[in-house]
C-alpha cells in the first residue's frame, strides 16, 4: 500500500512538472509557430526575432494586409525584428522578408498595394505623403524575389514620385500595375555595377554600389507592366516598358510579355483570400478590404479619389479668391491628374 502511494505521489509530481515546464511546441506564439532558425534568410541570421509586434519611431506608412505563411519585419534603424501578423502597422525604413511558401500584401496609407511572393524582401526606404503641399515621394527597394505593385494615380497632387531600386536597376514608376522580379543567374561570379537612380524619369545624380557583399552570381532585374508606363534604368541606359511589355535584363531587351506570365506572377505574389480569410474578415483585421486579386478594394479607391477631388476643388476655390472675377482659375499644375 505504501509503495502504491509512493508511486502515486511520484506520478502526480511528474504530471505537475510536465504541466509547468515550458514546452518547445508552446514556447512560440502562432506568429512564429513551426519556424526554425535555419529557415530564416541570411539577412536575419543572428537577430533576436520577437513573436509580438514592435512599434517604430518612424512615420507610419501603412498596414500588413492579408498574408499566409510567415513574414519577418525588420526595423532597420534599431535592428529590431518580429514576426508579422495581419493588421500590424508598418513604417518608413522597415524591411519585410517572406519565408518559404509565404505571401504578404502591404497596403500603404495612400492606397497602393504591395504584393510579395515567397523568398522575397521589400524595403520602404522613403514614404512622404504631404497632402497640404500636394506632394508624394516614395522610394522602395528589394534585393531578391517577386513583388507586384498596384499604384494609384493621384489627383490634385502637384508632384508624385515613386521608384523601386534593385541591385542592378531602378524602376521609375509612371504606371499603375507592374511586377518586379530580382534573381541571380550563375554561380561563382561577382559583379561590380552602378546605375543612376531615376525617380519617375528624372535623374537625381545618385549612384548605387550594386556589388552585394556575400552574394555570388550575377543579379538580374526583370519587370513587366500591366498598365501605365515604367522607365527602367540600368548600366546600359534607359528602357521604357508599356502595357503588355516586359524588360528582361539578362538579354537587355523589351519584349511582349509572354502568354500566361502576368497571370502566373499574380498567383506567385497574391496573398488575397488564399490566406484563409474572406474579404470581410480582411476588413476587420486591417481596415483595408481585400479582394483576392492583389489590389485594393474599390471602396478604398473611391474614398481616396473623393479626398483628392475635395483637395483639388479647395485649391481651385483658393485660386478664384486670389485671381478675382477677371482671370480664369486653372487646376493645380494645369491638370487635376498628375502623371507619373
Amino acid at each position: 500500500m505504501k509503495s502504491y502511494k509512493s508511486w502515486a505521489v511520484l506520478g502526480l509530481a511528474l504530471f505537475l512538472m510536465a504541466g509547468l515546464a515550458p514546452s518547445a511546441a508552446f514556447a512560440q506564439t502562432p506568429r512564429a509557430a513551426g519556424i526554425s532558425m535555419d529557415q530564416l534568410p541570411r539577412a536575419l541570421k543572428g537577430l533576436d526575432i520577437k513573436n509580438a509586434f514592435i512599434p517604430s519611431p518612424f512615420p507610419k506608412a501603412g498596414v500588413i494586409g492579408p498574408m499566409k505563411g510567415h513574414v519577418v519585419v525588420l526595423h532597420r534603424a534599431t535592428q529590431e525584428a518580429y514576426f508579422a501578423a495581419e493588421g500590424d502597422p508598418v513604417y518608413e525604413n522597415d524591411s519585410f522578408y517572406t519565408l518559404a511558401g509565404s505571401r504578404c500584401r502591404i497596403v500603404l496609407n495612400t492606397g497602393e498595394a504591395v504584393n510579395m511572393g515567397d523568398h522575397s524582401d521589400f524595403t520602404i526606404e522613403k514614404f512622404l505623403d504631404q497632402k497640404q503641399e500636394r506632394k508624394q515621394d516614395s522610394l522602395f527597394s528589394m534585393i531578391q524575389g517577386k513583388v507586384r505593385i498596384y499604384a494609384l494615380r493621384l489627383f490634385g497632387y502637384k508632384e508624385k514620385k515613386m521608384a523601386l531600386r534593385t541591385p542592378t536597376a531602378v524602376v521609375g514608376v509612371r504606371g499603375t500595375k507592374f511586377g518586379v522580379h530580382v534573381y541571380r543567374a550563375g554561380e561563382g561570379k561577382r559583379t561590380q555595377r552602378a546605375v543612376r537612380v531615376a525617380e519617375s524619369g528624372k535623374r537625381v545624380g545618385v549612384y548605387l554600389d550594386l556589388a552585394q557583399a556575400g552574394l555570388d552570381g550575377a543579379t538580374f532585374t526583370d519587370t513587366h507592366c500591366e498598365d501605365g508606363l515604367l522607365e527602367v534604368e540600368t548600366e546600359k541606359g534607359k528602357r521604357q516598358v508599356g502595357p503588355g511589355e516586359m524588360y528582361k535584363q539578362e538579354t537587355d531587351e523589351v519584349m511582349p510579355t509572354p502568354p500566361g506570365y502576368a497571370e502566373q506572377f499574380r498567383k506567385d505574389t497574391d496573398a488575397g483570400t488564399d490566406a484563409g480569410k474572406p474579404a470581410d474578415e480582411d476588413t476587420k483585421k486591417t481596415g483595408m478590404p481585400g479582394t483576392g486579386t492583389g489590389e485594393p478594394d474599390q471602396k478604398i479607391l473611391s474614398d481616396i479619389m473623393t479626398d483628392q477631388t475635395d483637395q483639388a476643388q479647395k485649391e481651385v476655390g483658393r485660386q478664384i479668391e486670389r485671381l478675382g472675377p477677371s482671370e480664369p482659375a486653372t487646376p493645380p499644375n494645369g491638370s487635376y491628374e498628375t502623371g507619373y
